[in-house]
């Protein structure tokens, strides 16, 4: 059994803190709570500056504020480009999601439809993007 030192110790605790901070940014994104996403943001950014989490989060928040589409937009395809498979880190399949979002916010349902198809067919349960395509499907049939 590895023994722990004082400064492995340490970096787990900071490890945890910081997947914290981001536990709750996905709890905000979950509901849409753009305030609250801002400040678990600003706490997981402080705490681990290079975490592909945050610009992630942070292209959420000017989606669900419907400002700088473009930004929020390379962020979310440089997350997809850049992002390591890992349980506690948003799927590339709500970065689709979120591309979605930012597509409608435009009235641009046809490549709305396509990133919520294509974060289905990575995510085949992803509740978001079903509800959001059945939705446009509902409004918007062509």
């Amino acid at each position: 059994m590895k023994r722990q030192t004082p400064n492995s110790a340490g970096a787990g605790a900071a490890s945890r803190i910081r997947g914290f901070d981001y536990d709750i940014g996905d709890h905000y994104m979950k509901h849409r709570q753009a305030d609250g996403l801002q400040l678990a943001i600003a706490e997981g950014e402080r705490a681990a500056p290079s975490d592909l989490r945050g610009p992630f989060f942070r292209a959420v928040a000017l989606t669900l504020q419907k400002q700088s589409a473009a930004d929020a937009g390379k962020l979310l395809r440089e997350y997809i480009a850049k992002a390591p498979k890992r349980n506690n880190y948003p799927s590339k399949a709500m970065a689709h999601y979120w591309l979605g979002q930012i597509q409608e916010n435009q009235n641009n349902s046809a490549a709305a439809k396509g990133e919520y198809a294509e974060a289905l067919s990575l995510e085949p349960r992803n509740r978001f993007a079903k509800e959001a395509l059945k939705r446009l499907q509902r409004n918007w049939p062509r």
